[in-house]
């Protein structure tokens, strides 16, 4: 066999699975929680190098919707993809980002390429009327 796995059963028929993957050649370790109606939680370990972080340890970091500013080219910030979307313009999944979908109810991230980033006016009143997500034209003073 290719593989292996360590189990762990609870006399109520509850199990802990640790396992290597078989097929999957992302991953390499798979921990599994297997409730009493054969319910299977899995949590799998990629081949990467540092530190795993559960999401709930990133949600309180980086709110959703919230945006970073990164000053080099997207692709030496190994794994972007799979953890943020870039304010490009680009469509999601309404059912598979449920929280941005509130945000961003149109279910399109906002596109700012090529604009300057601005802070909110607050009630400073430096910029009245302006608010949060929206764009100016050219303007000069």
């Amino acid at each position: 066999s290719d593989y292996c796995s360590l189990t762990l059963e609870k006399p109520d028929g509850r199990q802990v699975i640790l396992s290597t993957t078989k097929h999957e050649k992302d991953f390499f370790l798979a921990f599994t929680y297997r409730d009493m109606n054969n319910t299977d939680t899995v949590i799998r370990v990629p081949h990467r190098a540092g530190i795993m972080a559960l999401q709930s340890d990133i949600e309180p970091t980086i709110p959703i919707g919230g945006s970073f500013i990164w000053n080099n080219p997207l692709s030496q910030l190994p794994g972007y993809n799979d953890i943020f979307m870039a304010n490009e313009g680009r469509a999601f999944d309404s059912r598979e980002y449920p929280v941005a979908a509130k945000l961003f109810p149109n279910s399109k991230m906002p596109d700012d390429r090529g604009y300057a980033i601005r802070a909110a006016d607050n009630g400073r009143k430096i910029d009245p009327g302006r608010t949060v997500g929206t764009y100016q034209d050219d303007a000069m003073r």
